[in-house]
């Protein structure tokens, strides 16, 4: 991986690289390199035009990621009502006789993927967050 070798202050807590903002210079690395950019030529600061630019694109990242968490905060709801039904449907058939058990066992098994699935996006939607919100506590 490159390093950044022309930003002298190395943390200023905001880096642009395109239109993205990061708050560490890491990051933005991380990122050039991932994306085959040049780390000296792509990411920029030390500047007070791009930290107005990297407040803005932070303001406006965190409005989009609130909302998105919204919508997934809502959907695992209905999905976490739906495991619950799903999985007291199952632990009814193992007190019960019931050819449908194992059929039962998979649709709750399926369910419980689901919600880790989503608990796994609302993470790196929070982590997401996180980042913006710390560009603009500089």
């Amino acid at each position: 991986m490159a390093y950044n070798r022309t930003i002298k202050n190395k943390n200023t807590g905001y880096y642009l690289v395109g239109k993205r903002a990061f708050h560490s210079l890491g990051k933005a690395e991380q990122y050039c390199d991932k994306n085959g950019l040049d780390v000296d030529k792509e990411i920029r600061s030390e500047n007070d035009d791009i930290k107005e630019l990297a407040h803005t694109i932070a303001n406006t990242n965190i409005a989009l990621l609130e909302d998105i968490m919204e919508k997934c905060q809502v959907m695992h709801e209905e999905k976490l009502a739906k495991t619950q039904k799903v999985s007291d449907d199952y632990n009814t058939s193992l007190n019960n006789r019931d050819l449908l058990r194992e059929y039962k066992n998979e649709q709750a098994d399926r369910c419980l993927g689901v919600l880790e699935g989503m608990s796994l996006i609302r993470q790196i939607i929070l982590n997401e967050l996180h980042e913006s919100q710390q560009i603009l506590h500089i």
